[in-house]
């Protein structure tokens, strides 16, 4: 018998189980120096931030940061060098396969003061993942009354399709005093990404800087982005979105989010800043469409000014169709609730549109709108609380349809045909209605708006058929599950 021997390369193997002959790293741990066998098996064993910083080690080797890796930062990982940047990526993750950076427990990455600390360097599919340590990113000279007062950013992102920023905690990238600093602007984002294309931010924590989250876009349409169940405290703008260019592109949904005081940006000498909680802006002469910020708190101080350092909790200008504000909690006075339409150096435009305002509960002592030249806006089933007058509702020149009805005042007659003049709003602590509030079936239906997330209340409760005024629906059952929106697929 003649027995056949056939040689069995490595290619053909690779052909059969259908995987490549090369592949990158899965995990690599650095921390600032390398330790042990500095193999980057471990924190024990780590590479330095040299070899995540050298382009030679990003690829598809089994040793290379590609696709697939995670990167493990281990310890302290700072510099002294003013302006520098600690970490640069040198490629791109893909989609269902990004690249991840995870903070190990206790890391941090820490700079002195300005540049832009971590640098995404137009790469693509990264993830940010801070496990939650506090602090993940900061500074420590950066501020009023400290050595520097520089600009510079904790996470640049810039020309990033679909990177994702979670469980991060980022302080002190500018840490202002209230009157201090009074002679300018512009000193420190926390997260900043221009021309950035679908990208998740969630779930971090961010205090003291000039912009929490800062997204510009100029040239591009993008996908729509998505920023969720963050908390931003101590600062001049919370969540700043710009289309500087002349296409029409989708803006962001902003949900689920906290923010909180931006009075330590107060300027009572010259009002140099201007605070915003949630800002949406055309700076160019392009359009924002399909816009939604919904669930959100804003609590804590807005300004202590005499005449108000802030401009709005909300603020949008002209150049947006389609915006959607709604089940949001808005407390606490120092400027109006909502500003928008406001034309930035340009006539209001036949896009200005589709401006719904609903749903909202208000609890104020300071204005509730500032609105001007909106073509088109509707104001139904909000609540407000406090102390307000006719000042409060400053609307003026609204062209198209106009609808301002179904809302509950506290101690104030609007005039509106549906709404009410209640003594007391019988809310508890959490702003829901209790038992025989006035607010309770007193709104009306806006499920032909299409909104799927309005036909929910801010908790996930379903409205019923007679819809309650303001964020929360009454209820005594079990809350719905919330359903899911724009989802997006990673391996970690």
């Amino acid at each position: 018998m003649k027995m056949f021997f056939k040689t069995i390369t490595l290619a053909m193997i690779t052909t059969l189980l259908h995987i490549p002959a090369h592949a990158a790293a899965s995990n690599i741990y650095i921390a600032a120096s390398s330790a042990g066998a500095a193999d980057g098996s471990s924190c024990a064993n780590s590479r330095a931030t040299s070899f995540f910083n050298t382009a030679g080690n990003w690829g598809g080797g089994g040793s290379q940061i590609g696709a697939g890796t995670t990167v493990h930062l281990c310890g302290t990982i700072s510099t002294s060098t003013v302006g520098a940047t600690i970490l640069t990526f040198h490629g791109s993750g893909t989609s269902g396969n990004p690249i991840t950076l995870k903070w190990e427990a206790g890391a941090v990455v820490q700079a002195v003061a300005g540049g832009a600390l971590i640098n995404g360097n137009s790469n693509s599919y990264l993830v940010f993942d801070g496990n939650s340590t506090s602090p993940s990113i900061t500074e420590t000279a950066n501020g009023s009354g400290l050595a520097y007062q520089l600009d510079g950013a904790a996470i640049d992102v810039s020309s990033c399709t679909g990177c994702e920023l979670e469980n991060l905690t980022i302080t002190n990238i500018f840490a202002h005093l209230q009157n201090a600093d009074t002679g300018g602007r512009g000193n420190g984002n926390c997260i900043y990404a221009n021309n950035g294309s679908g990208l998740l931010i969630h779930n971090n924590s961010i205090d003291q800087c000039y912009v929490g989250i800062n997204l510009v876009t100029t040239g591009i349409t993008p996908t729509q982005d998505q920023i969720y169940s963050n908390t931003i405290d101590h600062i001049n703008w919370g969540v700043y979105f710009n289309n500087g260019g002349s296409t029409t592109i989708p803006g962001p949904l902003v949900h689920d989010n906290t923010i909180v005081n931006m009075n330590n940006w107060d300027d009572n000498v010259n009002d140099s800043y201007h605070h915003d909680g949630l800002f949406v802006v055309n700076n160019g002469t392009g359009y924002i469409q399909n816009t939604m910020l919904y669930n959100n708190s804003f609590t804590g101080t807005m300004s202590n000014c005499v005449n108000s350092c802030a401009t709005a909790w909300i603020f949008f200008n002209t150049g947006i169709t389609n915006l959607s504000i709604f089940n949001n909690v808005l407390l606490n006075g120092g400027g109006p609730m909502v500003e928008g339409c406001i034309a930035a150096g340009r006539a209001p435009q036949a896009l200005d549109s589709g401006i719904n305002i609903t749903n909202n509960t208000f609890i104020t002592t300071y204005g509730l709108y500032n609105i001007t030249g909106c073509n088109g806006l509707a104001i139904e089933n909000n609540i407000y609380g406090g102390s307000i007058g006719g000042s409060a509702l400053y609307i003026s020149q609204i062209t198209g349809t106009y609808a301002m009805d179904y809302n509950v005042y506290q101690n104030f007659s609007s005039g509106e045909p549906h709404s009410l003049n209640v003594s007391s709003l019988m809310l508890d602590g959490s702003y829901h209605p209790s038992a025989g509030s006035p607010v309770i079936g007193k709104g009306t239906n806006l499920t032909s708006l299409g909104i799927g997330q309005l036909d929910l209340d801010k908790a996930g409760v379903i409205r019923s058929t007679a819809w309650d005024v303001g964020a929360y629906q009454y209820s005594t059952g079990a809350v719905a599950p919330l359903p899911p929106t724009n989802l997006s697929a990673t391996v970690h």
